[in-house]
């Protein structure tokens, strides 16, 4: 059994009164049209791919803590995006190493769950 990291994505989506949620999706377009459906029009900021999604995702929600107003919604500063383009650069970095490394992001299921599926 070979275990991988949670490959997705961490998005950052703009709402019409211009809060940003922060969240975690392994299907971004299903993620996307769920929330879409429940908050309406939203703009993308930034979809970020990840691994060890969970740990990512909490590096945004603890870097902009003191912005935010609930939830996963924050009222960000205007300087946000150094913050955001510093952990996209640094995911890319582990993304490209693990891809050179194993060839995929796909998790790898053991003998017996491979004959399931």
């Amino acid at each position: 059994f070979e275990y991988f990291p949670e490959v997705g994505f961490v998005y950052l989506l703009r709402r019409k009164d211009g809060l940003i949620k922060i969240g975690r999706t392994t299907d971004i377009r299903r993620r996307l049209n769920t929330l879409g459906l429940k908050y309406g029009t939203l703009s993308i900021i930034r979809i970020i791919r990840c691994v060890h999604l969970p740990i990512c995702e909490s590096h945004f929600h603890l870097a902009f803590s003191d912005f935010r107003i609930e939830g996963e919604w924050f009222d960000l500063p205007e300087d946000y995006e150094k913050e955001i383009n510093a952990e996209e650069e640094k995911q890319e970095r582990i993304i490209h190493l693990l891809e050179n490394e194993i060839g995929s992001l796909f998790i790898k299921l053991p003998r017996s769950e491979q004959e399931r599926v």
